[in-house]
């Protein structure tokens, strides 16, 4: 018996390797997106059920405008794995779902923003949108947000309630 006639075809094996790596690809970089997804997904829902309640002492353009800002935040620092990572996301999450529980306020807001930094400490650069930021005090004041009214955002969030 030839030894050559033993050996496998070197198509076969160049084959095998390509199937390993792509599967390795995919375990390292889309698996993280695809466990993150939902749990951004929740985070979105979480933040729109701020929308829910205004806290005493707020006109609704005030909440609102607190609720555009962190949505924002969210949306650039919340939806990638590699910015606030799943885990952290997720802690997050169950923390502001306990802080609206208890009746969320301005307090939550900022609870939100500083766990977003702490998380991703490169979000700190968009620290000066934070509603509640001494340069911001005359846009919250007057509800300046240029973003939705309450009444959508609390639409938002009965639509996808509903949806879940």
């Amino acid at each position: 018996m030839n030894p050559r006639e033993n050996r496998r075809p070197p198509l076969r094996i160049a084959l095998f390797a390509a199937v390993i790596l792509i599967i390795g690809y995919l375990a390292v970089k889309v698996y993280p997106f695809t466990r993150h997804r939902p749990v951004a997904k929740r985070m979105e829902v979480t933040i729109l059920r701020l929308s829910k309640e205004v806290p005493a002492g707020l006109t609704e353009e005030q909440w609102a405008y607190c609720i555009v800002y962190t949505w924002m935040l969210h949306g650039n620092f919340g939806s990638m794995p590699s910015h606030v990572p799943t885990d952290d996301l997720i802690r997050i999450e169950r923390g502001l779902q306990e802080k609206i529980d208890q009746g969320a306020d301005l307090a939550t807001i900022d609870w939100v923003w500083n766990q977003y930094i702490k998380g991703y400490p490169r979000a700190r650069h968009f620290d000066h949108f934070r509603p509640t930021a001494p340069n911001n005090k005359t846009d919250f004041e007057a509800g300046n947000h240029g973003g939705n009214p309450l009444s959508q955002w609390r639409a938002d969030y009965e639509r996808r309630v509903t949806q879940q």
